[in-house]
């Protein structure tokens, strides 16, 4: 790892939008070329494709079920219920914020459904039945896929790839580019090429669902977590241990995470992983509805407790723009408590540009 002298005199380095802090970006590229950078993908790299994330897959489940709540397995099978995707999720997550409901409490209901696998893999893909809809422009899964393939054929192959999600999108992409990789969901598996580990389970979007542990519910999380012996937990503490991962979509919120993280970080002085974040930003064009949210809050409150100050709107700009900054250096210090160091990006196609510099190295300007 070079030393803080060889960064050089300029500390910060716009990318796109994103003024991002050049040691950080080094040290990508330094990982990479020394064969020791793993990914750690999330849901945030296939939202983009319409797949859902974990709360929304509960949440369209959750819609599909009988309107008496039967969790023996029958469905409407007419009207919304079945051919719109988009309002099961918006319903669902409706029902979510006005009843107070939490998903991670109501997956529960799913715990016993022996067809589970094959209902979650239909919501999964419904964004991408055909015709599928596409998406425009490049996407951090592009970048990711991109940078793996160039690894290969330059002599700089990733290791290996953890994702936490069910999908095989990188899977196609992969081999879309005729690079070799195996899709791990299992002990002992046979490895061709680079192992893409799905620790949560994996869903292929064709052919038959192979068996396997699926972590959806929070009892399955619960059983996996609290063992030290499970597959799933024995690589991710491997790679945390002795690689140097990127998190990429990835929120950082499932307690599971910060948990192996902080196993990972004990008695380390060297914060040694990273996760491209999107900053705590509020750009100009969503200043205003933010300003009426929190102005709508503010007067319910202050019915509460029977005060009726107002502030002007120049110090509502302000305090909503201290807020953010507070934002960022809360996520800031909660990551580096984690061993994990943040890049900074304000749009989230600036994520391709991080990539793209991990493999070419950082410009001098």
């Amino acid at each position: 790892m070079p030393n803080q002298q060889e960064y050089g005199p300029r500390k910060y380095i716009n990318l796109g939008v994103s003024r991002l802090w050049r040691p950080n970006l080094m040290r990508l590229h330094t990982h990479w070329r020394d064969g020791t950078l793993v990914f750690c993908l999330g849901a945030g790299v296939s939202i983009p494709y319409g797949l859902p994330n974990w709360n929304g897959l509960v949440l369209s489940l959750l819609a599909r079920l009988d309107s008496f709540g039967d969790t023996r397995g029958r469905e409407r099978v007419d009207g919304w219920h079945a051919y719109y995707p988009q309002y099961r999720r918006a319903l669902g997550e409706w029902m979510m914020d006005h009843f107070k409901f939490e998903p991670v409490k109501l997956a529960r209901v799913f715990a016993y459904d022996e067809q589970l696998k094959t209902k979650i893999r239909r919501e999964l893909y419904a964004p991408l039945a055909p015709p599928a809809p596409g998406c425009p422009g490049r996407t951090s899964l592009d970048a990711v896929a991109a940078l793996i393939a160039e690894g290969q054929r330059d002599g700089n192959p990733i290791p290996a790839v953890i994702t936490l999600n069910y999908d095989d999108l990188l899977e196609m992409k992969l081999r879309e580019a005729e690079i070799l990789c195996t899709s791990v969901f299992d002990r002992n598996p046979k490895v061709e090429g680079i192992p893409i580990y799905h620790v949560h389970g994996f869903l292929p979007r064709d052919g038959v669902i192979p068996d396997q542990d699926l972590v959806f519910t929070e009892s399955d999380y619960h059983e996996i977590s609290s063992s030290g012996f499970h597959w799933s937990v024995k690589t991710m503490m491997r790679y945390l241990h002795t690689h140097n991962v990127l998190f990429v979509g990835v929120s950082m919120n499932d307690p599971n995470l910060r948990r192996f993280l902080d196993n990972a970080h004990a008695f380390r002085q060297e914060r040694r992983h990273l996760a491209i974040r999107e900053d705590y930003h509020i750009p100009d064009d969503k200043l205003e509805p933010a300003m009426e949210e929190i102005e709508r809050k503010a007067l319910r409150f202050g019915q509460e407790i029977g005060r009726n100050e107002t502030k002007k709107l120049e110090q509502l700009r302000d305090a909503i723009r201290d807020v953010c900054g507070k934002a960022h250096d809360y996520d800031k210090k909660t990551l580096n408590s984690l061993g994990v160091r943040p890049i900074w990006v304000r749009d989230n196609a600036d994520i391709c540009r991080v990539l793209d510099v991990v493999r070419t190295g950082v410009p001098d300007e």
